[in-house]
């Protein structure tokens, strides 16, 4: 029996990529043109230590897949301005991504962050850090438009694909960072 194509490369852009070892759970939703997402994942972290890993941006083209550059531009009290460069990926398919970020923290369990420009129309998310047995939990929330006027009703299982490696790499790296191996 053969599976439409559709259906074969929705089973491929579901599957989580190989730098997502992490065990997480991942939603994603479309709403019109905008797709919300919302990312859990429980670590075996101290939430100073997860904190210390979440909010180190001048780090994260280290751990986060595709992502090629990472940098503060700037602080502003509570704000900061954040750069990030590098592409999004789908098997051999490649399209290059750049942001700009406004991101206020709220110490020691909120990062929030709303795009100022770059190459989606929308961006805005969440992290928020709770206790949990045995460590943390991490939460993302956030809510994308990409500017994608080839992909239209596939861009779900881009952003999806994208989300699962690019999340996935950072509860794994919390939780290296920790001490604790795989989360």
């Amino acid at each position: 029996m053969r599976l439409p194509l559709l259906g074969v490369l929705a089973l491929l852009l579901a599957a989580p990529g190989p730098s997502a070892a992490a065990a997480f759970s991942l939603d994603t939703q479309r709403h019109g043109e905008a797709i919300e997402i919302v990312a859990v994942a429980d670590i075996r972290a101290e939430p100073g230590q997860a904190w210390k890993v979440l909010t180190a941006y001048d780090r994260y083209a280290e751990f986060i897949p595709d992502l090629a550059t990472s940098r503060v531009l700037r602080r502003e009290g509570g704000v900061v301005v954040l750069e990030l460069a590098g592409a999004t990926r789908v098997l051999w398919w490649r399209e290059p991504l750049s942001v700009r970020l406004a991101v206020t923290e709220t110490p020691p369990w909120r990062v929030r962050s709303k795009l100022l420009s770059g190459t989606l129309q929308a961006m805005e998310g969440e992290y928020e850090l709770a206790a949990a047995p045995g460590g943390v939990r991490l939460t993302y929330t956030g809510r994308i438009v990409p500017d994608s006027r080839q992909r239209g009703l596939l861009d779900r299982f881009f952003v999806r694909l994208n989300v699962a490696r690019q999340f996935g790499a950072l509860v794994t790296e919390i939780a290296r960072s920790a001490g604790a191996g795989e989360p």
